[in-house]
């Protein structure tokens, strides 16, 4: 529990990087076509949980105007969560010229938490893996 009231749990971030940053396509020579100039960059900014709203955020900074899916697992980054109900909500804003802020939440319900296979007994934490491509 941190000093705002929330609670952590453990989640797993994936960074990618566009294989090729000098804003040019395969044109012939003679002739460079340029492209947008997109920013492949997922950078995770932070992780909230707020049982009373029974809710969990991730922040993302995310490349401007890049397409994106997200996914929640169970810990191992495989296996769908099957035995809870969780709603999930997105939102993007313009952060910069180069980044959007994405912001996934999750709507879960904690009276189902204890029962379920994304909470570990041990530890008294949720545990899941968030993918973003």
């Amino acid at each position: 529990n941190d000093d705002n009231g929330s609670d952590s749990g453990h989640v797993r971030i994936f960074r990618m990087k566009q294989p090729s940053t000098d804003g040019t396509t395969n044109a012939p020579k003679d002739k460079p076509t340029l492209t947008p100039k997109i920013t492949w960059d997922i950078d995770f900014l932070k992780v909230a949980v707020n049982f009373s709203n029974e809710e969990l955020t991730v922040t993302y900074d995310i490349g401007r105007d890049r397409d994106h899916e997200t996914f929640l697992y169970e810990k191992d980054c495989e296996t769908n969560i099957t035995d809870i109900t969780i709603i999930k909500t997105e939102s993007k804003a313009r952060k910069n010229d180069t980044y959007d802020l994405l912001t996934v939440s999750y709507d879960v319900d904690n009276k189902a938490i204890g029962s379920s296979s994304i909470w570990n007994a041990t530890t008294s934490q949720i545990e899941v893996c968030q993918v973003v491509d």
